[in-house]
């Protein structure tokens, strides 16, 4: 039986105009990721990444903790761009369209006395407009397209997985709350509930046997918890 290692990205920069990189934590996180997969015994065969810098910045950080093997050096990585993020910013855009650029939102955060909580409530309404599916065509990419065109990104890896080759995919909350939506039957009422538990570099596993996928176990953070400080959790 294969598995197939779904990673969130470590903590991305959140309240910067580049959101897209990691934050020294995240670092970090990715970092003592690899250590701990390494340290635990769990081989990793292939490596495959979203296209956004914070998903190679996290398998660059991994790597290094696991011990930089020469089968895991960048060159050897996968792109796989079905696993890539929906486009936050149009969602929130769509929703909220005075917040339209990174720089009106971050005014728009600077002016609040409690800015994350502000941007989560923020964040959660435009991604029920979305879900909903009332106004599809307001967005380049459906919450449906989404959700298959993930799917079916995962299930082109399965046939490269065999039984003696594990993967790592570094990926996003959102396709790996869409994935664990899929195998546990949950309504799109309650994915906003999955992604918002999701913690920086955790580690969602599905195994496979036969061309058959299971979730085994979702947002695992061993590698953190072993250390003893909060300050290594983060969910954004």
């Amino acid at each position: 039986m294969a598995s197939i290692y779904l990673v969130r990205h470590g903590q991305a920069s959140f309240g910067s105009e580049n959101y897209d990189q990691l934050s020294e934590l995240g670092q970090r996180q990715c970092l003592l990721l690899g250590q701990w997969m390494q340290q635990t015994g769990q081989p990793v065969e292939t490596i495959y990444v979203g296209a956004m810098q914070r998903h190679q910045q996290s398998a660059e950080a991994f790597v290094a903790g696991y011990g930089a093997p020469a089968h895991l050096h960048a060159q050897h990585w996968q792109l796989k761009t079905g696993l890539n993020e929906f486009d936050h910013e149009q969602v929130i855009r769509r929703s909220r369209p005075e917040l339209g650029s990174a720089s009106q939102l971050l005014q728009f955060l600077a002016q609040q006395t409690q800015p994350r909580q502000v941007f989560e409530t923020l964040f959660a309404t435009a991604l029920t407009r979305w879900m909903q599916g009332e106004h599809a065509d307001d967005y380049a990419e459906s919450w449906n397209d989404f959700k298959q065109r993930v799917h079916t990104a995962l299930l082109e890896l399965v046939p490269q997985t065999t039984p003696a080759n594990n993967s790592i995919v570094f990926t996003s909350g959102g396709p790996i709350s869409a994935l664990c939506q899929h195998f546990l039957a949950i309504p799109d009422t309650h994915v906003m509930s999955l992604l918002a538990v999701l913690i920086n570099s955790s580690v969602t596993r599905i195994v496979h046997s036969d061309g058959q996928c299971s979730l085994a176990n979702m947002n695992t953070i061993a590698h953190l918890e072993q250390h003893n400080d909060r300050r290594l959790i983060s969910f954004r």
